[in-house]
């Protein structure tokens, strides 16, 4: 495995936690709709893990913040919401319980993931 697969596999990880971390947060404690939660958990999520993807993950010697590499994670990013949301969106009114709640948001975020790899990989950081 090579070491910059490793670094994204850490990014993911983390973000992942972070992103659910939030999203259980808003949807507990602010009362937040299931998508808007997921929503506001993916946007914490998307500014941390771009400054790791650019500085950490996908470093070379001219990695630095630019406003086309933004552009492109965040078009990256906004698609793999989009996709999420709308997955959301269509399941949540079928969970019932609180479990089922859970399991839509990790698999809702499991989907947005391999979307916004594959995006990353072919057009910002290729």
């Amino acid at each position: 495995m090579s070491r910059e697969l490793v670094r994204y596999a850490v990014v993911v990880v983390g973000g992942f936690a972070l992103d659910f971390s939030i999203a259980l947060l808003v949807l507990h404690w602010l009362s937040f709709s299931l998508p808007a939660a997921a929503v506001t958990g993916f946007v914490c999520a998307f500014a941390v893990n771009y400054l790791l993807h650019e500085f950490w993950t996908f470093r070379r010697e001219e990695s630095a913040v630019s406003a086309r590499r933004v552009g492109l994670v965040l078009a990256a990013a906004l698609a793999a919401l989009a996709v999420r949301a709308g997955f959301l969106t269509v399941t949540a009114p079928y969970a019932a319980t609180m479990p089922l709640q859970y399991g839509l948001l990790v698999a809702a975020a499991g989907l947005s993931f391999i979307v916004n790899y594959i995006l990353l990989r072919l057009f910002a950081f290729h």
